[in-house]
């Protein structure tokens, strides 16, 4: 199964609650309620980063108490701060936080490619997905897997301990999502 995979090559979080966008050489932290930033490096990363790592030609993204590392090309989308943007899972993309009510959404968004979102674990994002029952642990912390990976393209993980539920999708291949996942980590 997919996410058994993508579990055994780790997660961990715990932290705060700020949201913090990182280009590539360097940093800036923006509260929650601050616009998205656009990625500008277009290098690609490694297949298999490590922990934590972040690879030449990617940045890294902070979001409560988890943070991790996506290529530099792709844009950083702040939901709480633009309720009305549309997660689209049709281009390359972070987004972080719950989709607002009412979202813009195109007609013709289709397709499915790689993107991440990361949001708070809790009741509202819980009804959302099915979780396995049975706890897994991931880079130490208790992790829950949606078992339907492999038929939704998407590779959803909650982390408890850091209350944030991850989902990457994906089009053919998980790998990329795979060596995203790799690189969570707790929020020092």
């Amino acid at each position: 199964m997919v996410a058994s995979a993508c579990i055994a090559l780790g997660l961990a979080g715990c932290g705060t609650g700020s949201v913090a966008h990182v280009a590539a050489g360097g940093a800036s932290t923006v509260p929650p309620t601050s616009s998205s930033q656009p990625a500008t490096s277009t290098t690609a990363g490694p297949t298999a980063p490590s922990a934590g790592a972040v690879p030449p030609g990617w940045k890294a993204v902070t979001y409560g108490s988890v943070r991790f590392a996506v290529p530099a090309t792709w844009p950083v989308y702040d939901l709480r701060a633009d309720p009305s943007r549309c997660l689209t899972l049709n281009v390359n993309a972070v987004y972080l936080g719950h989709v607002g009510p009412h979202p813009s959404c195109p007609a013709t968004a289709l397709g499915k490619t790689d993107a991440v979102h990361v949001e708070p674990l809790d009741s509202q994002s819980r009804a959302q997905v099915v979780l396995a029952p049975s706890q897994t642990t991931v880079a130490g912390q208790p992790a829950l897997t949606d078992p339907s990976s492999a038929t939704s393209r998407s590779i959803v993980v909650a982390l408890e301990r850091s209350a944030v539920l991850v989902t990457l999708s994906y089009s053919s291949s998980p790998a990329l999502d795979q060596s995203i996942l790799a690189t969570f980590q707790a929020n020092p």
